[in-house]
């Protein structure tokens, strides 16, 4: 998150109650705000499927084990770490330098790269852990996996890019979107 502690120390420089509690605010939002926001979503849509739809489905178990814990959430995270510091870096190092022109061959780069490692290792685990279930579910898990991946990269340049509240807000809208699609799309 380039540049995000300088923002935060001149918020922190007003030496009031208020812009302490402001700038830990940012911190802690910029910093867990999308872990957060995807956590409350999938719980909501357990806790709606089970008290609104009185669903004990186990395939809803499976689901929600291959999306936090066996993990599109945890692993592809851990794996794309090895690019986001980086790539951080470059994007922060271009943007000073006022050479804008090579964020986006590099971030599209950088995606490629991404989506390759992470296809590989998402086959891999969904070779090993998946064996039992349906080839529907096991190209599913795959696209989820890079996808997310993705997202994690995107993400990183849109920090890097400084748009903090912009990350959060379509993170935002892209959680209420599923759990929308969940209520419409249940059945399926």
């Amino acid at each position: 998150m380039a540049g995000i502690g300088f923002q935060l120390k001149k918020i922190l420089e007003e030496r009031t109650l208020t812009s302490v509690v402001k700038t830990f605010g940012y911190s802690a939002v910029l910093s867990s705000g999308p872990w957060v926001i995807s956590m409350i979503i999938i719980l909501g849509i357990g806790l709606t499927n089970i008290y609104l739809y009185q669903t004990k489905d186990p395939n809803n178990i499976i689901l929600k084990s291959s999306v936090t814990y066996v993990s599109a959430l945890a692993i592809s995270s851990i794996l794309t770490g090895f690019l986001q510091l980086p790539f951080t870096r470059f994007i922060a190092d271009r943007i000073y330098e006022k050479r804008y022109y090579l964020v986006l061959p590099n971030f599209l780069g950088t995606i490629v790269v991404t989506i390759g490692v992470s296809a590989v290792v998402a086959t891999l685990l969904s070779i090993f852990i998946f064996y039992s279930q349906t080839n529907l579910f096991i190209i599913l898990y795959i696209t989820l996996f890079v996808v997310l991946s993705v997202v994690w990269i995107a993400n990183i340049l849109a920090a890097s890019l400084k748009l903090y509240k912009l990350v959060i807000l379509f993170y935002l809208l892209g959680y209420i979107a599923i759990y929308i699609c969940f209520i419409f799309l249940r059945e399926y």
